[in-house]
């Protein structure tokens, strides 16, 4: 940037700040348009259930989301949808970061909007800003760490980066895949290193959100000490780092082939703009470990999972593309300015007529906003009709758990309805939760001897806990 004796050296950055308010404003209305109004399947419904009772989550505990959607909930009565809007704002503030990153990096503020145009019509972007959901969170924290990857260095830079890394490490274990581009963050702000630790201090104090501190209906594992926290951090009482818990296996290449399909044809073939920017991050300072932290976070890490590529598993495995995507927008923008760099005199005509690629994918995607997932939410309708009262439902799947939790507690749906959740039977936090309700019993023929009622197992659970055959049963 030029700087000159009257002051000028201030329009750029104060230019930019606009460009990014209006970017955060104009999605923040769309995601009030479309965010969801009904209960949602997996960890959407326990993130609305956490932001009313502002009680922790599920490992990692993801700090200060459950309080974030807290702080959303006297917008409305309708609970989900207020935290859909809290979880889309953030990725509102991804945008507007991401504009100002694309424009450092480009010196083209058209080209910047535009491709954070296409990212924000992306058919996943709208669903899981429109929604409650974790990713957004992580989307924020990457997007912050490449703004501060290209700006010039400034003094408290060396803090923010120290609070994104602590925090960031509670947001998603995937954060951790964009270590390259850290690793260099770290070096460049390591004479700081006084700075860097008063970061590190604010983002553990996060942590201390996820302290035990008062009985709630629903709370997720134990936290009264720091070996308590190591474990519940460790995801000790959440399958570890597994992402599906089906003996199905794909293969090595499928999941990734996926993901780069998705690139492609969800944004009309603009994203592969991005490899014609990987030939020229040579001239930017440290971008090959950016592309190495896209590749760990996205290719690498989802061949080595080995996710099956059936559209059953695939609506669970497409969440993990949203924020990898992110990483990939420097590249695009690289490759783009690269390309109306050598098209002369017809780059303001070609950028004029490139706009019509997002008003296209925002008329092809836009009814993916306001669309939810409806099975929940019928889930939880036909259970309150059909199941009589008194019924001990064992459901396997935390979406199911987290679903009929949040319709009794959160909705007061349901409430002659029993729900157990075998697999956390073993966990004595969840076994004084039940207690609470009048069920006692560490595994499920324990429960169901103790249980006068009728008993039903739902969604495929009878075969996996060694029920008698004697014992009534139905499907659902």
């Amino acid at each position: 940037m030029t700087v000159d004796n009257n002051g000028q050296q201030r329009v750029l950055p104060t230019l930019r700040c606009r460009w990014s308010v209006g970017v955060f404003v104009l999605h923040t209305l769309w995601v009030m348009v479309g965010a969801t109004k009904g209960i949602q399947a997996s960890d959407s419904s326990e993130f609305v259930l956490a932001s009313i009772q502002n009680t922790r989550i599920h490992p990692p505990g993801y700090p200060l989301l459950s309080l974030w959607g807290h702080c959303f909930q006297w917008l409305s009565a309708n609970s989900m949808w207020n935290t859909a809007v809290a979880m889309g704002v953030l990725h509102s503030i991804a945008l507007a970061v991401l504009v100002d990153t694309c424009w450092v990096l480009t010196k083209h503020r058209g080209l910047s909007l535009w491709i954070v145009a296409v990212l924000s019509m992306q058919p996943l972007w709208i669903r899981y800003s429109t929604i409650a959901e974790a990713f957004p969170a992580l989307t924020l924290v990457y997007s912050v760490l490449l703004w501060l990857y290209v700006v010039p260095e400034q003094n408290w830079h060396s803090i923010l980066f120290a609070v994104c890394l602590t925090v960031g490490l509670g947001t998603h274990h995937m954060f951790i895949l964009a270590f390259p581009m850290m690793a260099i963050l770290g070096w460049r702000y390591w004479t700081r290193w006084w700075q860097m630790a008063l970061g590190i201090v604010v983002g553990l104090s996060s942590y201390l959100w996820l302290w035990d501190s008062a009985e709630s209906a629903w709370r997720w594992g134990e936290v009264q000490n720091l070996s308590d926290l190591l474990q519940y951090f460790l995801r000790r009482d959440y399958g570890t780092f597994q992402i599906t818990h089906s003996t199905e296996v794909g293969t090595w290449w499928g999941t990734s082939l996926h993901y780069l399909k998705t690139l492609l044809i969800g944004s009309w073939g603009v994203f592969s703009i991005g490899i014609v920017g990987c030939v020229y991050i040579g001239k930017t300072r440290h971008m090959l470990w950016g592309l190495v932290s896209w590749l760990l976070a996205s290719v690498v890490i989802l061949a080595l999972f080995g996710l099956p590529t059936t559209p059953v598993y695939l609506s669970h495995s497409n969440r993990f593309f949203v924020s990898s995507m992110v990483l990939w927008i420097p590249f695009v923008a690289l490759g783009g300015c690269w390309l109306l760099s050598k098209l002369n005199g017809l780059s303001r005509l070609v950028g004029v007529l490139s706009w019509g690629v997002p008003l296209g994918l925002a008329m092809q995607n836009y009814s993916v906003a306001g669309r939810f997932d409806q099975r929940m939410q019928r889930w939880i309708e036909d259970s309150c009709e059909i199941f009589p009262s008194d019924s001990l439902v064992f459901v396997a799947g935390d979406g199911q758990v987290f679903g009929s939790v949040l319709a009794q507690e959160g909705l007061g749906l349901c409430q002659q309805v029993q729900f157990v959740y075998p697999r956390l039977l073993g966990y004595q936090w969840y076994r004084e939760r039940l207690g609470f309700l009048g069920i006692e019993g560490q595994s499920m023929l324990e429960i169901l001897q103790q249980h006068n009622g009728p008993a039903f197992s739902v969604l495929g659970l009878v075969g996996d806990g060694n029920l008698p055959a004697s014992v009534p049963f139905g499907g659902y």
